[in-house]
């Protein structure tokens, strides 16, 4: 997705259960921004709930203590907050009533998601569809995912990284109507000619044969930690945990730590550390146990983004700066 919902509970002590340290609220945030959300909508949602009233003093208070924590991931421009009631429906597809709440003069949610820009993908690029799953229909292999750079056409030959495997797109399905051509942000069903089922697992990438994803076991990347375990304070040389880049899911290990960042000028503080605490930006290289297609950030953003999770709880997120490439077997 390009723009995202958060929806926030005004209600008294829920708010604060979801925002405090341990709750959901800072952890959707951050991983909506992992997944290449570049705009919010917040909603402040069960404002007809009986311990607020449509108050305009605890919609302010709710605002007042996220806007600090969202300006670390989201610019002020591109986030919008408005009060709404999803049980009666007020501000949702129509503003609310002046009767309930007459200190709100913003559009309503569906005015707002209207009115939201289109988000610039490079339909010249090469093809890049992250694979979310696969089905055989009628002998035919077909992939689902989101175009993220580059454009699908009938016809066109593919390769599918990191295996290499090659084939051809002989159908391509948007909303359940076949088209001839889908280009960048659409979802779509490719049906495949020449591909067998174990070369469009999840986590792999359909590119166009002539301009394939590169593929490698180690990269290196800068990132930023939100969070660490209470029993693993520290981020160390050795450090294992989960990797989630697009549509993959891999074990991963922090194979060297190279510098400690700053955060606001970019300069390198400390060179090969010992190790990296909560809130530290720091330039790592990772390595994975078996081959991955992704990209660097510069080149395909929406492919070169990940999150670091740990126990089920996000630790870090980052960019790749540079692939390194695989060693040849002898």
């Amino acid at each position: 997705a390009d723009i995202g919902v958060l929806i926030i509970s005004a209600r008294k002590s829920e708010f604060e259960a979801g925002f405090d340290r341990g709750g959901q609220t800072r952890e959707h945030a951050m991983l909506a921004k992992t997944l290449g959300i570049s705009r919010l909508v917040v909603a402040i949602n069960k404002m007809d709930e009986s311990t607020v009233k449509w108050s305009k003093k605890r919609y302010d208070q709710i605002v007042k203590k996220l806007s600090p924590f969202l300006k670390k991931w989201f610019k002020p421009k591109d986030t919008v907050f408005l009060p709404v009631s999803a049980y009666t429906g007020a501000n949702l597809l129509k503003p609310a009533d002046k009767s309930e709440c007459d200190w709100y003069d913003g559009k309503c949610l569906l005015d707002i998601l209207d009115s939201v820009r289109d988000t610039n993908r490079d339909a010249k690029a090469g093809l890049r569809i992250p694979v979310i799953d696969k089905y055989k229909e009628m002998g035919t292999i077909c992939a689902l995912g989101k175009i993220e750079a580059g454009t699908l056409y009938r016809g066109q030959k593919l390769k599918i990284m990191p295996m290499g495997g090659e084939g051809e797109c002989v159908g391509i399905l948007v909303k359940d109507k076949p088209v001839d051509v889908a280009r960048p942000g659409e979802n779509v069903v490719i049906q495949t000619k020449g591909l067998d089922e174990n070369e469009l697992l999840s986590g792999f990438v359909i590119c166009e044969k002539e301009r394939p994803s590169r593929k490698c076991t180690a990269f290196e990347a800068q990132l930023r930690i939100t969070e660490l375990l209470a029993h693993k304070p520290l981020m160390t040389n050795g450090y294992r945990c989960i990797l989630h880049c697009h549509s993959i899911v891999i074990e991963c290990q922090i194979a060297k730590m190279q510098a400690i960042v700053d955060k606001k000028t970019g300069a390198i503080t400390e060179k090969k550390p010992r190790f990296a605490k909560k809130n530290q930006v720091v330039k790592v290289k990772i390595r994975v146990p078996q081959s991955v297609a992704v990209e660097c950030y510069k080149d395909f953003s929406q492919l070169g983004r990940f999150t670091l999770r740990d126990e089920g709880k996000t630790i870090a997120i980052g960019r790749i700066t540079d692939l390194k490439p695989e060693k040849k077997s002898k």
